[in-house]
């Protein structure tokens, strides 16, 4: 009866309902379902249908696209990695005991759901991919998998340890490409310049041509003035 009136305004591609409300009440979302205590993994799952059949809605803004996957589908996904990984060290056994108190879902049911959404002939292919990414990931969460790299400093002081010959070939390609740019700048500078003297040698043409028409007019105004003084005599 709820989810039936909230998919007639907040979850819903209504614009007579400000995004930033769409957004809070996604926000506060997972929040509520988590204190209604009691919610069975496929009734979760289908209270989160709502919102995923939004995500397939082309309507939608990418503002409020993007506040569902985060803040509804990402946000199971952290949680569940923080409980995976533990907090501050701890063992996993209180780890398993503070995720066994929060809300269930079925990583796998949602994992589809999203796959299926993506899948619409309508969906922007960036919207897809997207979409496609978030399911992975839920995907590797069904199978015991963080769905998120966390790398740590000894991994990123790995990372850093590129072999000699890779800098090199780097570097050669770097090189390459500024001496493309300069090629392509000095053509560009030579192709103006071939212009403008172009335009240049074409003024004094022009000049000229209307130099002459000058004198022409003079000689024709001179003329036509001779004629009627003239004709002016023989009346006379």
């Amino acid at each position: 009866m709820y989810i039936s009136a909230f998919k007639d305004c907040v979850i819903s591609n209504d614009k007579s309902f400000s995004e930033g409300l769409k957004f809070h009440f996604a926000s506060v979302y997972l929040d509520e379902l988590d204190g209604a205590g009691g919610l069975g993994r496929d009734q979760v799952t289908e209270l989160l249908k709502p919102y995923a059949e939004l995500l397939g809605d082309g309507k939608i803004s990418n503002y409020l696209f993007d506040s569902i996957i985060q803040e509804i589908f990402l946000s199971i996904l952290h949680q569940y990695a923080e409980d995976k990984v533990g907090k501050n060290g701890a063992d996993e056994l209180a780890t398993e005991s503070a995720s066994d108190q929060g809300i269930k879902f079925d990583y796998a049911e949602i994992s589809q759901l999203l796959l299926e959404i993506g899948k619409k002939p309508g969906v922007k292919s960036a919207r897809r991919k997207r979409l496609y990414d978030v399911s992975k990931k839920f995907k590797a969460v069904e199978n015991g998998e963080i769905p998120f790299v966390m790398v740590t400093k000894a991994q990123t002081r790995l990372r850093t340890d590129i072999p000699k010959s890779e800098i090199v070939s780097a570097v050669s390609r770097l090189m390459n490409e500024v001496e493309k740019d300069k090629l392509m700048n000095k053509k560009a500078k030579l192709a103006l310049k071939k212009k403008a003297s172009l335009r240049s040698a074409s003024q004094p043409t022009k000049v000229l041509r209307s130099t002459k028409k000058t004198k022409i007019d003079k000689k024709m105004r001179h003329r036509s003035g001779v004629i009627r003084k003239k004709r002016k005599q023989q009346k006379l």
